[in-house]
């Protein structure tokens, strides 16, 4: 809010509420012209900009996040801050257009180029339809920083919300709600370059917009059907990826209005869509979909599931599970499983009503092993015995199923095992 001043070119003192107060960060920046008295010791906390030019390095770029405390606050520029929740800016307000340069540094992953922390410079909200408009040199999304604990222990990658013209996604469950499509006076934010070289980064006042500037909304609609897949684990974790159904929209070719790459993709965890070999946080699916590719990232072993969320979505979306063979109706119901640490392309798929696969309502008999559990698939209503052997003929199980199965086998040594199904032998490998 002003505290006093107005927009004709006199002095102002603006102040803003950030999120939080506790040690966690916000991103932020100046929207007052750059001055003397509007420096970094003055946002709080732990006050740092973000110089791309120096490599990424081996250690998450950390190397990247320089002290800024002691720094005039250059309109346009972003800045880290912490417990501080009230910051005050003295000065003229920003008016016209408002560059920053911005920088793209060769690397050995593109992945960690052209990446540049700015801020909306206005004393009002603006548009992130707006913004990304004029800027088409970058990759079609910004990245808001939604703190889910650095107070506590280091954030990473996941932490940020991925926005772009048409959709977001959340960091938390129902977390979407805190992001309306506009960027709030002083709102820090992410974009990365998507052209092999330094080009400015461009807010102009067209961008501005009345009213959607309130702090509730300080970082942060659209009626496109969505659909929400989260990631989730008895430890708390929650990682999302966001698909969006558009007429438009392209089933093998990247369209900048709905697909947004995720802000890494080699994340400890997360689940992303894959889509013309990228890894993606927001997809745009066309109305005739038939398989959308996920990529799942898991740090350590253990249980996890998937459960969804729509948005003005009718359809109906099953996730097949290539190493269980099974295929679940994810509108109406989660799908728990376990999962070794790495990254996972070829695991799971989403389904369309449409999609060919979908014959396993009538299927024949699947045979799989995954963490020495065997999964049985079995037609439902017909009996049958399933027999396991090992290469030396012996005989170690048998068991009569109606239905589908699952048996422990964590007894077992790993190698390779014979399962009979009555009919023919399946070869599963435990490992």
């Amino acid at each position: 809010v002003f505290e006093s001043g107005n927009f004709s070119g006199n002095p102002a003192i603006i102040r803003r509420n950030t999120r939080y107060e506790d040690g966690r960060y916000s991103f932020v920046g100046s929207p007052v012209q750059q001055n003397a008295n509007t420096i970094g010791e003055g946002l709080g906390s732990f006050v740092f900009k973000y110089n791309e030019s120096i490599p990424y390095g081996s250690n998450d770029g950390l190397s990247r996040w320089e002290v800024a405390s002691m720094d005039q606050l250059i309109p346009g520029t972003g800045y880290t801050q912490a417990d501080q929740l009230e910051i005050t800016f003295s000065g003229v307000p920003n008016v016209g257009e408002i560059t920053v340069n911005g920088s793209y540094t060769e690397d050995t992953d593109d992945a960690n180029e052209g990446w540049n922390l700015v801020a909306n410079p206005y004393a009002t909200a603006i548009s992130v339809a707006d913004f990304l408009a004029e800027n088409t040199h970058t990759n079609g999304a910004v990245y808001l920083w939604d703190d889910n604990g650095s107070d506590v222990q280091r954030g990473s990658n996941a932490d940020y919300i991925v926005a772009n013209t048409t959709m977001a996604t959340a960091t938390a469950a129902g977390g979407q709600s805190r992001y309306n499509f506009h960027l709030g006076s002083a709102q820090g934010f992410f974009i990365k370059l998507n052209d092999a070289m330094s080009t400015d980064i461009v807010f102009t006042e067209a961008m501005r917009v009345e009213d959607s500037n309130s702090d509730e909304n300080f970082f942060r609609t659209t009626h496109l059907p969505l659909v929400r897949l989260n990631l989730t684990n008895h430890d708390g974790l929650f990682r999302q990826t966001v698909i969006g159904f558009a007429e438009d929209a392209l089933i093998d070719q990247l369209n900048p209005k709905y697909d947004a790459s995720a802000f890494h993709r080699n994340a400890e965890d997360g689940i992303f869509t894959l889509k013309a070999g990228r890894s993606l946080a927001l997809n745009g699916a066309s109305s005739d979909w038939e398989v959308i590719q996920l990529q799942l990232n898991v740090a350590k072993s253990g249980q996890y599931a998937f459960d969804i969320e729509s948005e003005n979505f009718q359809g109906t979306l099953y996730l097949k599970d290539n190493y269980t063979g099974e295929i679940i109706d994810m509108t109406s119901e989660s799908y728990p499983f376990s999962a070794q640490p790495g990254i996972h392309t070829n695991r799971f798929e989403l389904l369309s009503k449409t999609a060919p696969l979908l014959g396993w309502q009538n299927r024949d008999v699947q045979v799989f092993a995954h963490d020495h559990i065997l999964y049985l698939r079995h037609p439902e209503g017909e009996k049958r015995v399933y027999q396991l052997y090992d290469l030396h003929g012996r005989q170690l199980l048998t068991k009569e199923v109606d239905q589908d199965a699952e048996l422990d086998l964590r007894h077992l040594r790993n190698g390779i095992y014979l399962v009979y199904d009555g009919a023919k032998t399946h070869k599963i490998l435990l490992k």
